[in-house]
């Protein structure tokens, strides 16, 4: 989650940013291995949604235009297809709301159910089962999910 307000969280928000603000996040610079698992339709929570809008509003609507625009899906030779997360940047083959991510993008390689795909994270998170599960009490829906519940339009500005 990005920097919203503490006193804007419910106790549950607020022992998740405790929590992902104690990951050491420095054996991930720069690599991305964990994105070629990001796949469509995450559920997030409601601040986690506002987090991301709020970063989108932030950046140039012209780059987020370009990300948000992008065709998510790939097609293999094999007949199946993968479908990627609307902030994965196709282009530049990675996430373009990082600093903003929800949770369950932040536990990547940190849980022991999502682990490092390269093994550079040395030690998953004890904890993180725990986590999941005060999450998982929260409201989630995807990220049009909250759009469409809270009456925005659907063009790709209106995400921002």
């Amino acid at each position: 989650m990005d920097e919203q307000p503490e006193k804007s969280l419910n106790p549950v928000e607020q022992r998740i940013r405790g929590y992902t603000q104690k990951i050491d996040m420095s054996v991930c610079n720069g690599c991305d291995e964990c994105g070629l698992r990001c796949s469509g339709d995450i559920e997030m929570s409601e601040s986690e949604f506002e987090a991301i809008r709020r970063f989108l509003s932030l950046q140039k609507p012209e780059e987020a235009a370009r990300v948000l625009n992008q065709r998510k899906e790939v097609e293999f030779t094999e007949g199946w297809r993968v479908r990627y997360c609307l902030f994965r940047d196709m282009e530049k083959n990675n996430c373009f709301v990082y600093p903003a991510r929800s949770l369950v993008c932040r536990l990547f390689g940190y849980a022991r159910w999502l682990p490092c795909p390269i093994e550079k994270v040395p030690v998953a998170l004890d904890d993180a089962v725990e986590i999941m599960q005060a999450y998982s009490r929260l409201e989630r829906k995807t990220f049009e999910g909250w759009m469409k519940a809270k009456g925005i339009g659907e063009g790709p500005g209106d995400r921002v």
